[in-house]
């Protein structure tokens, strides 16, 4: 297990004055500076540990999820990699600890915070939160996923925490801010299989999980799309329909069908672009579909929230 590093520390290879943001069971997250001052976000692994079989596989694996990225438009709402690299800490007397441990470092979004704070403050009511501002920030995240999924690449662990809003200064953009999608470790691509299938379980979060991910199957681009479907719920209808269900009954409860079409909290028509009410509900419905098979895809979701193509999308 790696030691949990403070500012005191620092790598063997320069990195220092570590500020642990959160310890999760796979990776510890920490705000560090790289060698020349750079603030940067560090996550240091747990799991792989450098001594497992699929450790080599997971680093090339990452590295193909990155060029992935960065080659096409989803680099845009995605967070920047920067390095991978193993290390090890210093003792006072500038020799090397015992114990190597796997980091991978990315950008550090300032003024930045997440989707859950933004759900929170959605829960106060169209007072608090306009539908015109509901719609928006459920555009701007279909949109991320679009781009990532057209990449070839499936998130896997896709939650409110996980969406990081940055403020947009681009005045010819009706969002406030743009989306970065963080916490892509074990992110898949669509049409080669992850170095740890059938070793390690595949990542996600209870309360946004996917029936693929209670299933112990592969989490699809749809697996996303179902979890887009929950945060589209709540954000455009007022409450996550399963919010409330205890784990042992989630799946049970997907698979009965018994969650209603949600009631959006006001009328697409009467926005400036107008669009349609019932397709939307129908459509955030079937993002719930057990079926992974009859889900919309994310680029499906994005047209219909932008009130495009909406023939296609009738069921």
């Amino acid at each position: 297990m790696p030691p949990i590093l403070d500012e005191r520390d620092k790598l063997n290879n320069g990195y220092h004055s570590f500020n642990i943001l959160n310890r999760g069971n796979m990776a510890k997250a920490y705000i560090a500076q790289t060698p020349d001052g750079q603030k940067v976000f560090f996550k240091q692994f747990s799991s792989p540990s450098v001594k497992v079989e699929w450790y080599p596989g997971f680093k090339q694996y990452q590295r193909e999820i990155r060029t992935r990225i960065e080659d096409s438009g989803a680099a845009k709402f995605c967070y920047k990699w920067h390095e991978q690299f193993e290390a090890c800490v210093l003792k006072d007397d500038g020799t090397e600890r015992p114990g190597r441990f796997f980091n991978q470092t990315f950008e550090f979004l300032e003024g930045g915070y997440d989707m859950e704070k933004e759900l929170e403050k959605a829960k106060g009511g169209l007072e608090h939160m306009s539908f015109f501002d509901r719609v928006i920030s459920g555009r701007v995240m279909m949109n991320a996923i679009a781009a990532i999924h057209r990449a070839g690449v499936v998130h896997t662990d896709l939650k409110p925490d996980n969406l990081m809003l940055v403020a947009n200064d681009n005045e010819f953009i009706d969002a406030k801010y743009d989306v970065k999608l963080i916490d892509m470790d074990f992110a898949l691509q669509v049409d080669k299989t992850a170095p740890w299938h059938g070793k390690a379980g595949y990542t996600g979060t209870p309360g946004w999980f996917s029936p693929e991910h209670k299933r112990d199957e592969i989490p699809l681009p749809t697996s996303d799309v179902f979890t887009c479907g929950l945060i589209l719920y709540e954000l455009l209808g007022g409450e996550q329909p399963l919010g409330d269900v205890d784990d042992k009954d989630y799946l049970e409860t997907i698979e009965s069908k018994s969650t209603p079409k949600p009631t959006l909290l006001g009328r697409m028509e009467d926005l400036e672009d107008p669009g349609n009410s019932l397709i939307v509900e129908e459509i955030i419905h079937r993002c719930l579909d057990p079926d992974p098979a009859k889900r919309p895809t994310a680029a499906q979701v994005n047209e219909t929230l932008n009130n495009e193509e909406e023939e296609v999308l009738r069921v």
